[in-house]
């Protein structure tokens, strides 16, 4: 494993080919560009995911960040604002205290909350992504949905906790897949679809591999201190 740090960017590889980021340690950014490629000890790997942005102790912001259309998937995400996620993501750890837009793309996502700031999501999907926790959300927190969508995510058992949920006409657009692109309609679609699945799964086993050995490594520096 190999890292380098560009730009307030650290950048370490995957394997042979890919490369995941973290942006954020005790400061807070406002400004950095992550790279779609980026080439650490001579090598050039390709940016699939980003394995957080922000720290959950830094009560801060982090804003314009630029995402490269080569990230599937996102980690945690603390004090965000102003920052557009491009539809290659389609999952996203978690959210916390940020004011961000989430593409029709992003079909799961695995925890948000409002804990110690406000949380802002504007959805461009229609049928509310996959949410397996909503904590800490007050009456400040807001959830933005397109035109129609309100009653489903107010029935969603954790998009429901938002106590201030309201609908945008202009959130409409690429919200619902047309009849000519539903699931199925060939089988070509479908084997690319599986492709695409397979990919992202091998991306999730090697971010839980990375996640691992930073644990790891964490330990070993606190049995040195």
């Amino acid at each position: 494993m190999a890292e380098i740090e560009i730009g307030n960017v650290n950048y370490k590889t995957i394997d042979d080919k890919t490369a995941t980021v973290s942006i954020g340690g005790y400061n807070s950014i406002h400004g950095a560009s992550i790279q779609k490629t980026v080439k650490i000890e001579g090598k050039e790997y390709l940016v699939i995911s980003i394995l957080r942005i922000g720290s959950y102790n830094v009560l801060s912001s982090f804003s314009n960040i630029t995402i490269p259309d080569s990230v599937t998937s996102i980690g945690n995400m603390f004090g965000c604002s102003n920052i557009s996620i491009p539809d290659s993501v389609t999952m996203i750890k978690g959210i916390w205290r940020s004011t961000l837009t989430i593409p029709a793309s992003v079909t799961t996502i695995t925890e948000i909350s409002g804990e110690d700031g406000i949380l802002c999501l504007r959805m461009e999907n229609a049928t509310p992504p996959v949410l397996a926790k909503a904590t800490n959300l007050a009456k400040d927190d807001v959830l933005i949905v397109p035109e129609g969508a309100a009653e489903a995510y107010k029935k969603h058992p954790a998009w429901g906790k938002f106590k201030n949920i309201s609908e945008d006409p202009s959130l409409n657009k690429d919200s619902v897949p047309s009849s000519s692109n539903k699931v199925g309609s060939n089988s070509k679609e479908m084997s690319e679809l599986k492709k695409e699945l397979n990919e992202l799964r091998k991306d999730i086993a090697n971010l839980m591999k990375l996640h691992k050995e930073l644990r790891e490594d964490f330990e070993e520096l606190k049995k040195k201190d």
